[in-house]
């Protein structure tokens, strides 16, 4: 918390009024990487049930950070799409197909 503002004084006074970031006011969104990945992992999952074409670089995060107990509600939501779409995409076909060969 000190060290942010700290660093925000180095770079002037202009920049040392800005508001405190969320971490400086306490709200912390994980203590760990552990944390910090199941968040941003939920999150990005939110957004793949959403987003009607999610990019590839979104899923390819979530399958970086992909939990084995997370695998299957991912491979499902994967499967749903598939089923709904009237063309779907390949690239979902050929990602569930390599989540489920191992």
């Amino acid at each position: 918390m000190i060290r942010a503002a700290a660093d925000r004084e180095k770079l002037g006074s202009r920049s040392a009024v800005v508001t405190p970031t969320r971490y400086e006011r306490g709200c912390h969104v994980a203590d760990n990487d552990n944390d910090v990945n199941a968040w941003l992992l939920q999150v990005l999952l939110k957004k793949l049930v959403a987003d009607p074409y999610p990019s590839t670089t979104m899923m390819d995060t979530i399958e970086e950070i992909l939990t084995p107990e997370a695998t299957p509600a991912y491979v499902r939501l994967l499967l749903e799409r598939i089923e709904r779409d009237e063309f779907p995409s390949i690239d979902m076909i050929d990602r569930v197909r390599n989540l489920t060969v191992e």
